[in-house]
């Protein structure tokens, strides 16, 4: 996998990804200290079953803020907004980490109902509470939602764009419909389990760069529907690093892997040769995803920085500077 982006020229230097790492954790870091100060969260943290230290916590808020710079790095709107979007990002980005993990080991209704989802995203100005569950887990969740749903509302034409708005709802929906389908893996066609494992990632980051459209100078339907599909082709890169990745691990326990339906779909045996002609497909689609992006950005202040920051985010989806193997 490292050979693979190395020469596709989407992993950076050594003494550039410290840089850079300790940036996104810096930034991470300053967005913990705005998000995570209530005391829904001090309980729902406090649990050492969940295990995310203030570091980790960092590191993912950091990521998803990262991320959504990157996404949303040509669409024209005012420093203040950009802002508020990558924050929004960020908390999305935890959102999604802490459903995740939680959803494997607790009963759905318990962690955050549908309904209770509709209610927050859909009020105007979120205001008054709701009891998500009856969990500190579920009440961090709920609480990050509303957080979120607030945030959100706060965007400068969420009022004015509804249609942008009911569509920034509508694939937060398809997520967690996509993350839940996730906690019944087993038993299905491998059609099936291969939508199951691609739509959770492809609309994770669908959901951190559209709401970018509801503080956009202005509004190009044409353009915010090519942004949709680069975004989805960021959460099909992500789902199949990550995948790459966690390929021994999905194996052991039968969960669904995109990269072992694929072998299976074509008859193939999981060989070094089979999983490298994989690997160097996914490289492939890296590539394309960043020269998309690069013919967007040409007079974008501080692309260079945005794009060591997603050549970061690879590398940490790898796991890091010691990179996975197979």
């Amino acid at each position: 996998m490292q050979t693979a982006l190395l020469k596709q020229n989407l992993l950076p230097q050594s003494e550039k990804f410290v840089r850079t790492l300790t940036r996104i954790t810096r930034h991470g870091t300053e967005y913990r200290a705005q998000l995570l100060g209530s005391g829904a969260w001090r309980r729902g943290l406090s649990s050492s079953e969940l295990g995310y230290s203030s570091a980790t916590l960092a590191r993912i808020l950091g990521f998803g803020a990262a991320m959504t710079r990157f996404s949303i790095a040509w669409i024209p709107m005012s420093p203040v907004h950009r802002r508020n979007v990558t924050r929004l990002g960020a908390l999305s980005n935890l959102i999604v980490s802490l459903y995740d993990q939680l959803a494997d080991a607790m009963a759905e209704r318990d962690l955050l109902s549908r309904a209770a989802l509709i209610g927050a995203l859909g009020r105007a100005r979120p205001s008054e509470r709701y009891s998500p569950g009856g969990s500190a887990y579920g009440a961090m969740i709920g609480h990050a939602v509303e957080t979120y749903a607030r945030m959100l509302h706060d965007l400068p034409y969420c009022d004015e764009r509804p249609a942008v708005r009911r569509s920034v709802i509508a694939t937060i929906l398809k997520l967690y419909d996509a993350e839940s389908a996730t906690l019944g893996r087993l038993g299905r066609s491998i059609a099936l389990q291969d939508r199951i494992a691609s739509a959770p990632g492809e609309l994770s980051h669908e959901v951190m760069g559209l709401p970018a459209w509801l503080a956009a100078d202005r509004l190009d339907s044409d353009a915010m529907s090519r942004h949709r599909r680069w975004l989805r082709s960021v959460g099909e890169l992500h789902g199949w690093i990550d995948d790459v990745v966690d390929i021994k691990e999905d194996e052991a326990h039968g969960y669904p892997n995109r990269v072992l339906l694929r072998l299976r779909a074509a008859g193939v045996r999981r060989t070094d040769a089979a999983l490298i002609a994989v690997v160097q497909d996914i490289a492939r689609l890296g590539r394309s995803v960043s020269d998309r992006w690069n013919s967007r950005v040409a007079a974008v202040p501080d692309r260079a920085r945005s794009l060591d920051e997603f050549k970061t985010c690879l590398t940490s989806w790898l796991g890091g500077p010691r990179f996975h193997s197979f």
